[in-house]
């Protein structure tokens, strides 16, 4: 019976599978799939974190480019600046 706030998950193996789990049966099997679960999640989130930083990065590099300001990097904005003041 299900406890409050869990869920019940069916997993497929093959039967050669099976019978090797049969011969271990000191192995808590639902705790190694429930740990393993964990793991991918957690490396989940760190790729995906790595992809937030690397596409962070990318977007500030095309920013620091000048693409957006007719190819003017940051000096462009000094320059306007400058400009600005003269008049």
């Amino acid at each position: 019976m299900s406890q409050t706030g869990q869920t019940t998950v069916s997993v497929r193996i093959d039967k050669a599978m099976h019978e090797q789990m049969k011969q271990h049966d000191e192995v808590n099997w639902s705790g190694v799939l429930r740990r393993s679960i964990a793991q991918a999640i957690e490396q989940s989130k760190d790729i995906e974190k790595s992809r937030m930083a690397g596409a962070m990065a990318s977007m500030d590099r095309i920013r620091e480019s000048g693409v957006f300001r007719g190819g003017k990097g940051r000096s462009g904005d000094n320059q306007r600046m400058e400009r600005k003041e003269k008049v």
